[in-house]
């Protein structure tokens, strides 16, 4: 969301009094322009927020580790729903990564996360341009570890991401993300944060080769 719509959507929150849950996941993976301020940073003290980030992004998605800003008594509902699952934890796991945190050691990885993932973001774009400008289409994501690539009238999503396994390539379609199911974005989400520079380009390769004829 861009400033606009946020500050909307508080609004919003205000007059109906409801409580705003802002997963705020990939925060670091912010490439162009300055970040964009949470909800959690522009709201007044009385509007309630659920602000939650992760560090499954940031470090690796087995750890399964994140965190949560709000307010005290919303906090305490959700710690005693949270013990009532796990009541233990990963206490090992929780400390060391508190000192990683405290030592700064957390912050220069994503500094260099962030300088990585946006030249896989660059190389990513600059190949589907090259190779598929004919039947898609997309925005340049200015955040976040994936692409949204549209497809032009007459291409299925689904047709092509079968076909694209037959050759050993997983790709997501639309469908999977859509709560429109009757008549679903014909799109699909392109990862590309867990490929370096030759699987991505083996990966648009693949992808090019199992395009459906229309």
């Amino acid at each position: 969301m861009g400033v606009a719509r946020r500050l909307r959507l508080l609004d919003v929150a205000r007059r109906f009094g409801h409580v705003i849950i802002e997963d705020d996941y990939d925060n670091e993976y912010r490439f162009d322009g300055r970040p964009i301020l949470p909800l959690a940073a522009r709201a007044e003290g009385d509007l309630p927020i659920i602000y939650i980030g992760s560090l499954s992004k940031l470090l690796a998605p087995g750890i399964r580790v994140g965190d949560a800003v709000a307010q005290p008594q919303i906090l305490m509902q959700m710690t005693d729903r949270r013990e009532a699952l796990d009541r233990q934890g990963d206490l090992p796991l929780e400390h060391a990564l508190a000192e990683l945190i405290e030592d700064g050691t957390i912050k220069r990885h994503a500094r260099k996360a962030r300088r990585v993932y946006h030249a896989r973001r660059d190389l990513m774009a600059r190949l589907l341009r090259e190779r598929l400008s004919e039947d898609t289409q997309f925005s340049l994501p200015a955040g976040g570890l994936a692409i949204w690539l549209r497809l032009n009238e007459g291409l299925s999503a689904e047709t092509w991401a079968a076909s694209a396994a037959e050759l050993g390539l997983s790709v997501m379609p639309g469908i999977q993300f859509d709560l429109e199911t009757v008549r679903p974005a014909e799109a699909f989400r392109l990862g590309f944060a867990g490929l370096d520079e030759n699987e991505l380009v083996r990966a648009i390769d693949m992808f090019e080769r199992s395009k459906p004829t229309r």
